[in-house]
């Protein structure tokens, strides 16, 4: 059986759990970096932002991103971490042209299995 001061005890750790912050754990080195290999294109073209590439398309602009992360339209990543999106407005147009890759679906019920 509990005693009040067990009972007292569980209280607090659980009012302390709720409240506690994670101790900031000690960093023993310095943190690693990696540095990527840039990739130089060098096109005649200009790059544009997804904005451009949507007024040209009538595609939302966050349609054009995910389409880009997807693979399904061609990009450049720009700037010093890689993370700004650009696109060649030709080039996307050309990729929106091409017919879509459908992957085979399996057969649904409704025939007999002789």
């Amino acid at each position: 059986m509990y005693t009040k001061t067990k009972l007292a005890n569980r209280k607090h750790t659980k009012r302390q759990q709720a409240t506690k912050t994670r101790p900031q754990r000690k960093r023993t080195s310095a943190p690693r970096v990696v540095q990527a290999t840039p990739v130089v294109v060098e096109t005649t073209k200009p790059l544009v932002t997804a904005d451009i590439v949507s007024r040209f398309t009538g595609i939302p602009r966050g349609t054009i991103y995910v389409m880009a992360r997807r693979q399904m339209i061609p990009c450049y990543k720009t700037g010093a971490n890689r993370y700004a999106l650009r696109f060649i407005v030709e080039e996307v147009l050309q990729a929106l042209k091409q017919p879509a890759m459908v992957e085979p679906t399996m057969p649904t019920g409704g025939g007999s299995h002789d």
